[in-house]
């Protein structure tokens, strides 16, 4: 309960990755024969989340013979979507979401012990809840 008063426990927005929309981007092959590196798509950071965080968190036997990532960073500008792939990543997994970011943590568990008991709470809820955690 303290965990969703102070706001560290999260809704989850039912997001599939699906409704995550980016196209390929064709340009990127051109631009690999001149030797330079082009951006990212959409698609291929949906791809990427959908192999490395997907997948891996939603099959047992992936899960068990793949390499393990244990953490992903998502970065860029506001309204990019970072937000929309996290919820997307516990929907399709079925995870519950702890948002333990500075900015929401911050003055809630002050000092050391108050780290710890942050901590604690969340590793003791995200052990009693039968799904995975994010």
């Amino acid at each position: 309960m303290e965990l969703i008063e102070e706001g560290l426990l999260k809704e989850i927005h039912n997001i599939p990755l699906a409704d995550f929309v980016g196209d390929y981007s064709y340009l990127g092959s051109t631009l690999m024969q001149s030797n330079i590196e082009p951006m990212p798509s959409l698609f291929d950071i949906k791809q990427l989340i959908t192999m490395y965080a997907v997948l891996p968190l939603g099959s047992q036997t992936l899960h068990e013979r793949a390499p393990l990532v244990k953490s992903m960073l998502l970065v860029g500008p506001v309204g990019v979507g970072k937000k929309t792939l996290v919820h997307a990543i516990c929907t399709e997994t079925c995870a519950t979401l702890f948002d333990l970011s500075v900015n929401n943590v911050a003055n809630k568990y002050p000092g050391k012990s108050g780290l710890h008991m942050m901590l604690h709470l969340v590793f003791k809820v995200q052990t009693a809840l039968p799904q995975r955690s994010l």
